[in-house]
């Protein structure tokens, strides 16, 4: 038996072996069964799901949560199941992180079973989520791996003193295997999201060497962009003919914006989009702060993060917009990656321009091909010279050897 349980186990006197084994072996059957299942999982979303519904049998509790510190430091995911509903809880609760006991948990490393009462409960607004969901007794576990700390596991029950120190060696080698199977989800996510980012730079690298008509490239590159990052909307405009515009190019919103659309134009005299196009650096705040810069947005979201990021080759060409609805919506990698698209996106602009210019030239100079074959024909009335003979032909073609020079004199011989 794991020397863990040896604690737990022993404090079970011979008058409750009898009713203490059928648990026990409960315990431990969900135990293996999780083992095994949770291997399958990818998605933290779902694996949480299949977790409440497992555990639910051997742990009473009304709310499981795990919290997850990602990566980029000071971004703490929160994955809430309500077993009353049977659904995911999104907290309303705008709670510091220091403030929680989970961050006590997970800084300390050390579980925390007790109840609400016993809870320093200054911050208001935790006392105030605790009271709308009723939560009086918790215990909270910590997610660790061998390689790293990942979070906490959080059960939260309705009723007072649900949980005691005898149940803690049980539920830490549970949270033992929770925690690799968080590890793992995260770690698939975080290469699929590394391995469709790398995907989306390879397809505009191939539209921009081979697709010319640039206006496509833009939007499918607006459309992939924010699929990938997963936000709500993006967009891509370039400097007007005027350059005190910017014109919209390309679009794609989860929410219907009234306000902006494709060819709209945006004014650049102040705000983020004149310090972005005069600086060439990035820009990334608050959706209220954007809005107050001058952004157009049509969504009363209170919440969320805007990030603009110049497009740039030899000068700045336009901007790149990527708003989401979501505190912490990007990173350092996120704005790395949205740098290397805007990138992209210009040596898209750069060679559609140039493309466009070769052809204006080449237009132009068939045109005066066709005039100066029209003015040779005029002046020299060669329409009306009958004949076919070879001599004929051959004193024809020196004529029209020597009608488009000013030479008036034709040397012949070997080299001339």
């Amino acid at each position: 038996m794991d020397s863990k349980l040896l604690p737990w186990c022993e404090t079970l006197g011979n008058d409750w072996e009898i009713l203490a084994a059928p648990a026990l072996e409960a315990r431990f059957a969900t135990l293996v069964h999780v083992s095994r299942s949770i291997g399958a999982y990818r998605d933290p979303k779902a694996l949480l799901d299949m977790l409440a519904n497992e555990l639910h049998d051997v742990v009473q509790f009304d709310y499981l949560a795990v919290s997850i510190l990602d990566r980029d430091p000071g971004f703490w995911c929160d994955y809430v199941f309500d077993m009353k509903s049977r659904s995911a809880l999104v907290l309303e609760a705008d709670v510091a992180r220091e403030e929680r006991p989970a961050w006590w948990v997970y800084e300390h490393q050390q579980s925390l079973v007790t109840s609400t009462d016993e809870i320093d409960l200054r911050n208001e607004r935790l006392h105030a989520a605790l009271e709308k969901y009723q939560i009086r007794s918790i215990c909270i576990l910590p997610l660790t791996t061998a390689h790293r700390k990942l979070g906490t596991i959080s059960f939260g029950s309705k009723q007072l003193d649900a949980y005691s120190p005898d149940e803690v060696p049980f539920l830490s080698i549970l949270a033992g295997q929770i925690a690799l199977a968080f590890d793992n989800a995260l770690n698939f996510r975080e290469l699929q999201n590394k391995n469709e980012r790398l995907g989306l730079l390879l397809e505009l690298t191939n539209h921009v060497v081979s697709n010319l008509e640039f206006r496509d490239l833009l939007r499918s590159a607006a459309t992939s962009t924010r699929r990938i990052m997963d936000c709500d909307g993006v967009g891509i405009s370039l400097l007007d003919d005027d350059v005190t515009h910017l014109r919209v190019h390309a679009l794609d919103l989860r929410f219907i914006h009234k306000s902006v659309q494709e060819e709209s134009l945006l004014p650049i005299e102040e705000g983020f989009r004149r310090a972005v196009l005069r600086t060439g650096k990035p820009w990334c705040g608050s959706v209220q702060e954007a809005r107050r810069l001058g952004m157009q947005d049509t969504v009363q979201a209170e919440v969320g993060m805007v990030c603009v990021l110049p497009i740039v080759s030899r000068r700045v060409l336009g901007l790149l917009g990527v708003v989401k609805y979501q505190d912490n919506a990007f990173a350092g990698d996120d704005i790395e990656f949205l740098t290397q698209i805007a990138k992209q996106i210009a040596i898209a602009v750069e060679n559609a321009v140039v493309h466009g210019e070769i052809r204006h030239l080449k237009d132009q100079l068939s045109k005066e091909k066709l005039y100066l074959e029209d003015e040779i024909r005029a002046e020299m009335n060669f329409a009306q010279i009958i004949g076919s003979s070879t001599s004929l032909r051959r004193l024809l073609k020196g004529v029209e050897t020597v009608a488009p020079t000013d030479s008036t004199v034709l040397i012949y011989g070997e080299t001339g």
